[in-house]
């Protein structure tokens, strides 16, 4: 059946229009108005006297400004970016830089071709960025980097992947923002005793062989709005700049000067062995940490059930049943005769491994390095103890009564049987490497970061 004229001409007239559309839709952007041409002049007069730079390259630009001249700031960025053929982005958390210039806190920008939705290291999500699709530009080499406010094909993009993905731009607890010999900024979790951002935060301190302080309202203080921890040597009974109290540190000497219990600030930490000093808890967390390596390597050799004897260990050490005395020498005891049994293990050349043995030996590589990271911390407090005891005399010993007799029951020899403990675990790192077992996490570069 014929189609008729009139539809024919209606069709015809209807894809000429989009057509048309989509031509205008191509051509957004031909060329800038008079009145963006006397926006850019201006802005950029306001520049010197209202921005600082602080660094800039080819992928970032962090800089000051003065207050209510935001825009300013976000057309420098993206002066800067255009330099280079990218697009400026603002994050939420841009300025939680913790660089300061007068009481001016700076801002950071990323430069990037491509869109970015989030900080890679925070997943703040984008606030603002001059980005806009290359296909609606007649002239996208003088145009398609220059400054402009969020336009509707970003606010799409950003709309698109949170309906994908809700918790897209949710922080990662327990994440480290920055570190250095001096401090330590990890993501906390509200409403929290945070117990793993502290161990993170202790551990690191201790490769400087310093203690960890973390001083109330610091929960905000570190790279975009993370807790913040100090690394020392010195012992603080206040935060030196801001007078604010003590809310967490692992400084014996700490609470032997001050004459406060321990209990109070490591209640949870305490709790998992029924543990009554820092001394004591220290050597659990070591020991059972070993424990779980000499478990593992003994499964790796085929020995499953001597390996089950150092896995009821783990779980007797977490019985509140038993006091802190008996569980310090059945684990002393049972990981001196562990440790000679699998050394013979580890440095016989003959033996292969199965791939499940291989298997298990990797598993035990995390547990050798953290049973290390807590032996670095467990000598730190015995040192602390012992300094004051050797300058205060018979007042000292008074004071780190509760330290000594944790260190006694413990072991007296407690230097010796660190170095023992250390000595098996480079054994461990050593057989890896010739067992090709795979080291996932680079571990044997970070134990030789803890110079044991």
């Amino acid at each position: 059946m014929p189609i008729n004229k009139k539809i024919l001409i209606f069709i015809i007239l209807i894809i000429q229009i989009f057509n048309l559309k989509a031509h205008s839709n191509a051509e957004i952007y031909k060329e800038i108005s008079k009145e963006e041409k006397n926006f850019i002049l201006k802005t950029q007069k306001k520049i010197e006297n209202n921005t600082k730079i602080h660094k800039k390259d080819a992928n970032s630009i962090i800089a000051w400004v003065r207050p209510g001249n935001m825009t300013v700031l976000d057309f420098l960025a993206a002066s800067h970016c255009a330099k280079n053929e990218k697009f400026a982005f603002r994050f939420k958390d841009s300025n939680k830089t913790r660089l300061y210039y007068q009481t001016l806190e700076a801002y950071y920008y990323q430069c990037s071709k491509n869109p970015i939705l989030k900080d890679s290291m925070s997943n703040s999500k984008v606030i603002w960025t001059n980005y806009e699709d290359k296909s609606l530009f007649k002239f996208p080499e003088k145009h398609l980097f220059l400054y402009r406010k969020n336009t509707k094909t970003f606010k799409k993009i950003i709309n698109d992947a949170k309906k994908k993905n809700p918790s897209l731009f949710k922080p990662e607890i327990n994440k480290v923002y920055y570190k250095n010999e001096n401090s330590i900024h990890i993501m906390g979790k509200k409403i929290s005793h945070n117990l793993p951002a502290r161990k993170i935060a202790a551990d690191h301190c201790a490769k400087y062989n310093k203690n960890v302080y973390y001083f109330n309202e610091d929960y905000y203080s570190g790279i975009k709005s993370s807790m913040l921890f100090y690394c020392t040597d010195k012992t603080f009974f206040s935060h030196p700049k801001t007078g604010k109290a003590v809310r967490y540190t692992n400084d014996s000497a700490y609470f032997i000067k001050k004459g406060g219990s321990q209990n109070k600030m490591f209640k949870e930490e305490f709790k998992k062995y029924g543990a009554k000093s820092l001394i004591s808890y220290y050597f659990f967390e070591a020991s059972n940490d070993y424990l779980s390596t000499l478990e593992l390597l003994y499964r790796a050799y085929d020995l499953n059930v001597k390996a089950d004897e150092f896995k009821a260990q783990i779980e007797y050490n977490k019985n509140s049943k038993y006091s802190e005395g008996e569980k310090l020498k059945s684990t002393k005891s049972l990981i001196d005769k562990g440790s000679i049994e699998i050394e013979t293990k580890l440095t016989d050349a003959s033996i292969v491994l199965s791939d499940l043995g291989r298997g298990y030996y990797e598993q035990s590589l995390p547990h050798a390095y953290s049973a290390a990271q807590n032996t670095v911390q467990l000598i730190i407090t015995f040192k602390n103890v012992g300094e004051d005891i050797k300058s205060s005399g018979a007042q000292g010993i008074l004071r780190n009564f509760g330290e000594i007799a944790g260190i006694f029951q413990a072991l007296p020899e407690i230097n010796s049987f660190v170095k023992n403990m250390n000595s098996t675990i480079k054994l461990v790192f050593g057989g890896a490497k010739s067992k090709k077992v795979k080291d996932k996490g680079n571990l044997t570069k970070a134990l030789d970061e803890l110079n044991l």
